[in-house]
């Protein structure tokens, strides 16, 4: 017989639940049969409390960089119950994430491969060998795309994703070696996350060294990715003194009006 003290509590506690859900994106994240640590709650909440999911989660090795993502796919399917979500791994990753969506996310993906664990479903599998066979990558069909090891992909599949990266509505990017010391590396994840600020800054120092604007920054002279790194860093520091005035000025305000 059911216990009706027990059945009153979980009634109870997923009461609790639905309405913190509706205080906070990151209790909606919560929901993975994993065990979370502080720094994983710290890192969800700053992207779920961001304008737009433009993040790189790049803990090390076993720090669980999965169970973040899979924290915030939990949260994008409450909050957007019609998203659809792709999530794009080297091939050796695909049967990994496959498990791990199925026992920590309870999500049953959809894999683009003709032996699909289940139909019409909210989270799309993605890995290399198969997308020549599908229509991936496509930002009007998938509101966030996940990339887990991107130096682990082609340099012709990363063009593709910075080709596509600024449509999309949501990016986040999964490494625990990103490589930010290397000044093609970084400035590519830049065009990813960034995709404005780059193509912007790329505009304005545009040289002859420069073929074109279209191709990759990656492509580019050395040369001409020192300066376009320095000019977005530049504007950077720009934003931040200007940020500050602001937020001075605003105290200065209180003060007198006090």
């Amino acid at each position: 017989m059911l216990n009706s003290y027990l059945q009153a509590m979980n009634e109870i506690q997923a009461l609790r639940r639905y309405v913190e859900a509706g205080r906070s994106a990151t209790a909606t994240a919560l929901g993975v049969r994993a065990q979370v640590f502080p720094h994983q709650v710290a890192n969800v909440d700053r992207v779920l409390s961001a304008p737009e999911i433009r993040h790189l989660i790049a803990d090390e090795v076993g720090l669980g960089k999965t169970v973040q993502a899979l924290m915030i796919v939990n949260a994008v399917r409450i909050a957007h119950p019609t998203a659809r979500v792709a999530i794009l791994v080297p091939d050796a990753l695909m049967a990994q994430w496959r498990d791990e969506l199925l026992t920590r996310a309870h999500e049953s993906p959809h894999l683009e491969d003709g032996v699909s664990v289940g139909q019409e479903r909210s989270v799309h599998l993605l890995w290399p060998k198969i997308l020549d066979r599908t229509s991936d990558l496509d930002p009007s069909v998938y509101s966030l795309l996940i990339v887990d090891e991107i130096h682990n992909l082609s340099a012709e599949l990363r063009d593709r994703i910075a080709n596509t990266a600024a449509d999309f509505r949501g990016v986040l990017l999964l490494s625990a070696t990103p490589g930010l010391h290397d000044l093609s590396r970084r400035l590519e994840l830049l065009s990813i996350l960034e995709p404005y600020r780059v193509s912007e800054a790329a505009r304005a120092v545009a040289t002859k060294e420069v073929a074109s604007l279209d191709a990759p920054v990656r492509r580019w002279p050395t040369a001409a990715q020192e300066a376009l790194l320095d000019t977005l860093e530049q504007r950077e520091r720009i934003a931040r003194s200007e940020e500050h005035t602001s937020e001075l000025q605003s105290r200065q305000y209180l003060v007198c009006r006090l």
